[in-house]
């Protein structure tokens, strides 16, 4: 035959068909036709050991490796003993994510950018001041700001120099003497509003004594 040197037959012994353009299976090393060239139809037995499983450990949250046809728990004590740290879990820190709500986008050295305005950590994606509303965000700090200096921090430097809320200082409790001259005047104030210490009843009060002393005069001549 002319061509009796070229191609080769498939090594499916239930094919045998010859292929002029064979292919060659990089596990086994075995040649097949088109339709037995797959790991799959050919049943390569050396194809498992390409594959792997990972398992998550339920401890440390670490994957390992399955090997090919190697049993689950096997391989988990094999994590257990070399490498599994239960505690690590607790430790290991979590990667940020965009400061921007609804972004899930974790941030790396690669793709962070921190605002000099706002100081909000953000993705590429929404590194413009309008895409991380950078303006609202700034007033939100600068209010809160200054209510913890007008308020809070207000009220601490007050105590701290012996006044109150605001800076101001709280008023000193009256001494013995203060109070008895907030009570003179006081009655003095009672005093004042008494009609009969107003002019009109010092008038009287001298009229009154004038008719008295006339009348015990002209009393006292009749008799005699």
């Amino acid at each position: 035959m002319e061509f009796a040197h070229l191609g080769a037959h498939c090594d499916v012994k239930t094919c045998r068909q010859r292929d002029f353009l064979p292919f060659t299976c990089d596990c086994c090393d075995g040649t097949f036709c088109l339709d037995h060239r797959s790991y799959r139809t050919h049943e390569c037995p050396k194809a498992a050991e390409l594959d792997s499983v990972a398992i998550k450990c339920p401890l440390c949250s670490q994957a390992f490796k399955l090997g090919a046809g190697e049993d689950a728990n096997v391989a988990w004590e094999r994590h257990s003993r070399d490498g599994c740290d239960p505690d690590g879990r607790k430790a290991r820190v979590k990667k940020p994510r965009c400061d921007v709500k609804g972004c899930r986008e974790k941030l790396v050295f690669s793709n962070r950018y921190d605002c000099t305005s706002c100081g909000q950590a953000v993705c590429l994606q929404h590194r413009f001041a309008d895409a991380h509303k950078c303006r609202e965000v700034a007033a939100s700090k600068r209010t809160s700001w200054l209510d913890n200096i007008t308020g809070r921090g207000g009220g601490r430097r007050g105590g701290a120099g012996g006044g109150g809320a605001g800076g101001k200082p709280k008023p000193k409790p009256a001494s013995s003497s203060a109070r008895r001259k907030a009570a003179a005047a006081k009655r003095a104030r009672t005093a004042a509003d008494d009609p009969a210490n107003t002019l009109r009843g010092t008038a009287e009060r001298r009229r009154l004594a004038a008719e008295g002393r006339l009348a015990g005069g002209g009393g006292g001549g009749g008799g005699g």
